[in-house]
């Protein structure tokens, strides 16, 4: 056998992007020109670049079998020292990649990226050529097929030993003792189709060649990539599609992934599971568990690391890992809270791994480099042995208990759980879905019943586990997604693959659907308003506000379980810290004050106000620049760690005051992806610069110190902003709508609530409560009558909530 290497027309110009080079085939043609003209007799071809049309007089054979899919980014160690550039340069003459990561690496990449704004560069050349330009350039990353660089870097090869190849793998690897990587997930980043795979191009005529290549043909992966091609075609194919197709062909079935943006703008967002599903659909939601929301609250607390951590080669064997010995390692993280609580003084110098896309993010977003994902599939994904020349040693990061459940990995136990409230019952459920094996075993040690109903759960671990308890004859399912587990119920409430965010989290409970009804008002649909004060020594009486309090952090709690036994169900608290503080988060105040009242308290329903005015030393609701001036987008990124603290310390609901243009679009990204997205969000809409806060900012201490907030709160004449930002609100994926102040706002509610569908409500402010207070104490009204008549007209005018401080007398003044 002679081998013959030869470029093609696309391989020679190296300065046209390949989507305007104008043909299709562009590293192809010329190859197979040779081998119709009978100067070769096989070519040789990377699947993906061969054109979807074909040619009449040869035959393509899927030949090996196929190497990874995904593509991989280089990002140069130099880049990792950059806070916040303005521009961030990523090489690729990709469209598709350019298209689909755009949205990806702004949740992948650490935080310290957040504000920058991303470049993409075309780069031509072979493998070699591409990282030399990028090396020489200014631009910090490339992305590049993985398969190539694997095969490039392997040794295990015919003729690997020959000088050229030497270089090739010293240079490439060189190259990436100078980077980092992230190994891009097919979920969200499918790639071209047919990449990784190899195919051999036959003249048809030639059956001696043909029935040789086919012995070398692995049938799935040419099922897999002609299906690939297939749905590629129907675009109309081409470099300059933005389309990935990507199909993957597991033992529990296919996977289809596809997503990009067609021709004709059509945006495409498809993951599918083909596999065979052991349950008949379920009777009602009754008989499911979880339904969105329902499975158990966990509060999680990271162990103490500096005297080191429990460590087990195989769940029985368990010794002590030191810090110093734990950064050597390579970490797979299970979850955001899993990640190893170490000396910043500590470099960890192994890889990141994470079970999910959730934990990648939630990791980013906490400036941390994250390596790749197993992107739900299960630990068979993580790499194995070596990866780009690298050897491995990974050890995975859990909780304690979780060495009970057998598991091919070491583990580091870095985290504990503690149930938050009581287990569901479950004795009358028949589907259920499990994310993790511990939770399986709890649940079956209370109710062992439910072994003969029908499971399901991701691939993996928790699926050997479950089946070992159950055995091969139990009903068990794969899935991939919670959400493909949900539609397949046959249920019309979970219809769809994705469940509609908003409409779910205003049903999650009976406390929410009660805020949420359009039924008349009601004490449940009453919500007091709570402050609670950092370092006060007692309990302080508000003049202004008749029946309102500053608590301490002790004398809250007998005020919310008075308030419990007369009727509320819902609070809203403003936390006032001790201090003041323009770039510090009073986290342990606010953790202390949210998880002890709702330990206490579990039947509680607490929103937590998202604003800074208690906070700032300025009283402003934000942030402000050095001229006085808001810094709206530095805001937004404090507010949203605020909220996230809120969730993480047991909050129900988050409720920003501030009126930042988009902190609902940042609050629930960061909700999402930290894993709260069944928190709603109770948003201040619609709120005016108003004369009536007075009362409040003594009681909240926030009065602004120096201008007003003019520049961030609605203008009272303006009837269209009002409306229009409670509109922007929704898109932005609030659950609750509200204006404030209620009297001077009554005309707003109907129609904010036609125009946007969602729950719309009334915050009948301090100056409004103060007012009626003041006309009775001279005798010019009776209070608890004038009270129950401004919020029947609330109610008239379409009100779905009321926030006033006179809830907790709610009951008696309704009556």
């Amino acid at each position: 056998m002679e081998l013959f290497f030869r470029e093609a027309s696309g391989d020679q110009d190296l300065q046209t992007p390949l989507w305007k080079m104008g043909t299709k085939g562009v590293f192809t043609q010329d190859l197979t020109a040779d081998l119709v003209e009978k100067k070769v007799d096989i070519v040789i071809h990377s699947w993906k670049d061969l054109d979807l049309e074909g040619h009449p007089d040869t035959t393509i054979i899927g030949v090996l079998d196929r190497a990874d899919q995904r593509d991989v980014l280089l990002w140069k160690k130099s880049s990792l020292s950059k806070y916040s550039p303005s521009v961030l340069k990523i090489h690729t003459s990709s469209p598709r990649r350019e298209y689909n990561l755009r949205k990806f690496l702004s949740f992948s990449l650490p935080s310290r990226y957040t504000n920058s704004s991303l470049v993409f560069l075309p780069i031509r050349g072979n493998i070699q050529t591409r990282i030399r330009k990028w090396k020489e350039s200014d631009s910090d990353g490339l992305v590049l097929a993985k398969a190539a660089l694997d095969r490039l870097l392997s040794e295990d090869f015919f003729n690997s030993d020959e000088l050229e190849y030497q270089e090739i793998r010293k240079f490439l690897k060189d190259s990436m003792d100078e980077s980092v990587y992230q190994i891009f997930p097919l979920s969200l980043n499918p790639t071209a189709p047919g990449q990784g795979a190899i195919a051999a191009e036959v003249r048809t005529e030639d059956n001696w060649v043909l029935d040789r290549i086919r012995t070398l043909s692995k049938s799935e992966v040419v099922l897999a990539v002609e299906e690939e091609r297939k749905i590629l075609k129907r675009f109309g194919g081409g470099c300059h599609q933005k389309i990935g197709v990507s199909i993957l062909q597991k033992a529990y079935g296919k996977i289809l992934y596809q997503r990009g943006l067609s021709d004709s703008g059509e945006v495409l967002e498809v993951e599918e599971q083909f596999s065979e599903i052991f349950a008949p659909p379920a009777d009602s939601v009754s008989k499911v568990y979880p339904v969105p929301g329902e499975a158990v609250k966990q509060k999680r607390t990271p162990l103490d690391s500096s005297n080191g951590l429990i460590f087990s080669e195989d769940g029985q064997n368990n010794k002590t890992i030191f810090p110093t010995e734990l950064i050597l390692k390579d970490w797979l993280v299970t979850r955001g809270n899993a990640f190893p609580n170490l000396s910043p003084a500590l470099e960890h110098t192994g890889l990141i791994w994470t079970s999910g896309l959730k934990t990648w993010f939630q990791l980013a977003q906490r400036d941390i480099w994250v390596h790749g994902s197993l992107d739900a599939l299960g630990e068979d994904e993580l790499p194995k042995h070596s990866i780009f020349g690298k050897p491995l040693d990974f050890i995975k990061c859990t909780h304690l208990g979780s060495t009970e459940i057998a598991s091919g990995l070491g583990r580091v136990l870095t985290y504990q759980t503690q149930a938050m409230e009581d287990h569901p019952d479950l004795s009358e459920k028949t589907h259920f879905f499990w994310m993790s094996a511990s939770q399986f075993d709890k649940a079956l040690s209370i109710f062992p019943q439910i072994c003969n109903g029908f499971h399901a759960c991701g691939p993996g671990i928790t699926y050997s586990h479950i089946r070992k308890v159950l055995g091969e004859s139990a009903n068990l399912s794969i899935f991939i997604r919670y959400e493909s587990w949900l539609a397949s119920l046959g249920l019309e409430e979970f219809k769809g693959k994705k469940l509609e965010t908003k409409q779910r989290r205003i049903r999650l409970n009976a406390r929410l659907r009660n805020l949420a009804s359009s039924e008349s008002l009601n004490s449940k649909k009453l919500i007091q308003p709570i402050f609670i004060v950092e370092g006060l020594k007692e309990k302080e009486k508000m003049d202004s506000l008749p029946g309102v309090f500053r608590d301490t952090e002790s004398s809250v709690f007998k005020q919310v379980e008075s308030d419990l036994k007369a009727g509320v169900t819902h609070f809203i608290l403003f936390l006032i810290p001790e201090l003041k503080s323009n770039s510090e988060i009073p986290k342990s105040f606010y953790e202390r004050s949210i998880s002890s009242l709702k330990k206490k308290f579990p039947e509680s329903f607490l929103w937590i106000d998202t604003c800074m005015c208690s906070l700032t030393t300025h009283g402003h609701c934000g942030l402000l620049h050095p001229d006085g001036s808001i810094d709206n987008h530095t805001s937004v990124k404090h507010l949203s760690d605020i909220a996230l603290v809120y969730a993480q310390s047991g909050a129900d609901g988050i409720a920003p005051s501030d009126m930042m243009d988009g902190r609902i679009k940042s609050h629930r990204s960061i909700l999402d992806v930290n894993g709260f997205s069944n928190i709603p969000i109770l948003s201040y809409s619609t709120k005016f610069k108003s004369n009536f806060y007075g009362p409040f900012r003594a009681a909240a201490d926030s009065a602004p110190a120096q201008g007003d907030r003019s520049s961030y709160q609605i203008d009272v004449r303006n009837r269209e902003d009002a409306v229009l930002s409670s509109i922007r609100d929704k898109e932005e994926g609030a659950d609750f709508l509200m204006v404030k102040p209620g009297m001077t706002s009554i005309d707003l509610i109907g129609p904010i609530r036609e125009k946007t569908g969602l729950p719309t409500g009334v915050y009948q402010v301090s100056g409004e409560y103060a007012s009626i207070h003041y006309l009775s104490q001279n005798g010019f009204c009776d209070f608890d009558s004038a009270l129950s008549e401004t919020w029947q007209i609330f109610s008239r005018a379409g009100a779905s909530y009321l926030i006033t401080y006179a809830a907790r007398r709610g009951k008696e003044i309704l009556s």
